[in-house]
């Protein structure tokens, strides 16, 4: 059976005085082992042939690649630009 998990990225810097969103906000250490301990769900629940998607947004590319690096690199990563609050799909 096929099963789908959705993931929002880690915690990230703030966000500028303006209050704009900024697409090139890094994740903080904390955003870091939130990646980390989620790929130790997706070991402990035996998930595997693993495919992501993400936006280009820095947050989630590094959320991501944090996920693939603790579980080895058995993700099948793509970085998805119509994710971008800012394109119409």
């Amino acid at each position: 059976m096929k099963r789908l998990y959705l993931l929002r990225h880690g915690t990230a810097d703030e966000r500028p005085a303006s209050g704009a969103d900024d697409p090139r906000r890094k994740l903080t250490e904390k955003g870091r082992k939130q990646a980390r301990l989620a790929a130790m769900f997706l070991e402990r629940v035996g998930a595997s042939r693993l495919s992501a998607i993400c936006s280009p947004y820095a947050r989630a590319r590094k959320t991501a690649e944090e996920v693939a690096v603790a579980l080895r690199n058995k993700i099948d990563l793509r970085v998805e630009t119509r994710l971008a609050p800012s394109t119409s799909v």
